[in-house]
């Protein structure tokens, strides 16, 4: 077993944080708690940390909440090169850059900062346009143009590493992801990104665990493949028992969907993280159980540190259950807004409570109150 990518977190101003700190991670964490208290933030803020300096998986974070006003269609097979000219152009992301900080600019916007406790490593800055004006005609004359410093995003990677992007039409320069990541958002994977999930694996030994994990659902499966379908997209197809053609397997309904897309994204973050958010959608709480422990094993076998949230009890029960024959150092947090004396919510100030694999079954007994 590989070591973990993080065993504790720190979060600074990013989002719904001003500041977060989470003493202890395990190899599997399950985040909880009630709406607007920052779960999903806390996932964009690994895919940040996993991600540094991707301006596409930024982009991705602010349409995925509507916090810019234009979607940027990017061409199948467009490389590198292409991608950055596109992002070059991309105005609406300089006016939407600000929904990333606490405070989404109505207040000073300190660095984001994400690591592990007391060394955040990755620091993103906002730096804005600013511009010196003549203090009278005089001055105007002498000094005829103002000097413009333009929008740019600054990355500084473990104190050494510092790359800066210009937001307004010059050409960035992109960083290589710096761990292995994938995420699945509340409303599941893409077809188009399963389909290439699928093909990643294919032929190799990781094809293998597919149809065991469906059967999870549906014991009568014996095949899956991907065929095209309209000579555009890639459909999965599978075969059960004692039936001679193959059927679509969203048929099946949209819960083997979500397990297909959850066990494909599980095979293809080896050695990395994987980020789910509210992990049972889709899911019957009677195979809420046996997906844990399948994430469990894999997450051991392949040395995925998981991070997933829930607003469940069913599933707080099924984690539970399921850690209890395993070896492995779990993780159930529970974000909660801080009060002050008075009761008080104060704005920005999430605290972690955290529960480890030995109290589990007293919170599942007791049935204490994590959401």
């Amino acid at each position: 077993m590989g070591n973990l990518i993080l065993n504790s977190l720190e979060i600074h101003n990013f989002r719904a944080f001003r500041s977060l700190r989470i003493e202890k991670l395990g190899r599997v964490n399950l985040i909880v708690g009630k709406n607007n208290v920052g779960k999903t933030c806390l996932l964009e803020a690994l895919l940040l940390y996993a991600n540094p300096g991707d301006l596409l998986v930024t982009r991705s974070l602010l349409g995925g909440r509507d916090e810019i006003e234009t979607t940027l269609k990017v061409p199948k097979n467009l490389d590198e090169k292409g991608i950055k000219e596109l992002l070059a152009k991309d105005r609406a992301l300089v006016s939407s850059i600000k929904n990333l900080f606490y405070g989404r600019g109505d207040v000073a916007m300190e660095p984001i900062q994400i690591g592990s406790v007391d060394s955040p490593d990755t620091i993103i800055k906002l730096i804005e346009p600013t511009s010196s004006k003549p203090k009278n005609e005089e001055m105007k004359r002498r000094e005829p143009k103002l000097s413009t410093v333009k929008h740019s995003l600054e990355w500084q990677i473990k104190g050494k590493r510092k790359e800066t992007y210009s937001l307004e039409g010059i050409q960035m320069e992109s960083m290589p992801p710096r761990y292995n990541f994938k995420f699945i958002s509340a409303n599941g994977l893409p077809l188009e990104e399963i389909a290439d999930f699928w093909d990643k694996i294919t032929l190799t030994k990781l094809q293998d665990e597919i149809v065991p994990s469906l059967q999870l659902i549906a014991q009568g499966i014996e095949k899956i493949d991907f065929k095209k379908k309209d000579n555009e997209d890639e459909i999965p197809y599978i075969r059960l028992k004692e039936q001679e053609n193959p059927i679509p397997l969203r048929s099946l309904g949209g819960g083997m969907f979500r397990l297909l897309g959850l066990v494909l994204a599980l095979v293809n973050a080896k050695n990395g993280l994987l980020l789910i958010d509210e992990i049972d959608t889709g899911l019957h709480y009677s195979v809420q159980k046996d997906v844990w422990r399948l994430i469990l094993k894999m997450a051991n076998r392949l040395n995925i540190q998981v991070f997933a949230t829930t607003h469940s009890w069913d599933c707080v029960e099924s984690f539970q259950k399921a850690v209890e024959d395993s070896q492995e150092d779990v993780s159930l947090i529970s974000l909660r807004q801080k009060k002050d004396k008075t009761g008080q919510i104060l704005p920005g100030e999430i605290v972690a409570v955290l529960f480890d694999k030995e109290e589990l079954p007293i919170v599942a007994q007791e049935r204490i109150e994590v959401r």
